[in-house]
């Protein structure tokens, strides 16, 4: 069954989507999956339409690839090796992932790992006191005029 993108209500993402350079194929995959994104923010649901989004245009213009369903782990691999940051990676593993779940070919993704993300350690004069805690506290309980 194909979605009609002009009976699904405008997103930006959506909007960006259509006129991206993406093939008709890959534009109804990402329209579908949209979606299927229940129990998400707005906001989420356009940040992956937009990942998915350059990811698709990174696949054509690797060559051959009109469907993500053509798309093999060293394009997944190449892709995600044009970003720096750890925590950008790790986003668009999520992405990637839920989505190769969802269109059901998830052994492309399979050795996709999430990168560890090392915290810094807080100093004891980082932390709130007690003292702090309970203020904010009995401010947050305050109604506001």
């Amino acid at each position: 069954m194909q979605t009609v993108i002009s009976s699904v209500p405008k997103s930006e993402a959506i909007e960006r989507c259509e006129k991206g350079n993406l093939t008709e194929e890959m534009r109804q995959k990402i329209l579908q999956y949209y979606l299927s994104l229940h129990g998400c923010s707005e906001n989420t649901k356009e940040n992956y339409v937009e990942r998915l989004k350059l990811f698709g245009e990174f696949l054509l213009e690797r060559g051959n690839i009109k469907k993500f369903e053509d798309a093999n782990r060293l394009d997944i691999d190449l892709f995600l090796s044009k970003y720096k940051s750890e925590g950008t990676k790790n986003l668009l593993i999520l992405i990637i992932k839920n989505f190769y779940k969802f269109i059901g070919k998830t052994e492309v993704t399979k050795h996709l790992k999430f990168y560890r993300i090392r915290l810094e350690q807080l100093t004891p004069s980082e932390t709130l006191t007690l003292d702090e805690v309970v203020a904010l506290a009995n401010e947050a309980g305050k109604k506001r005029r």
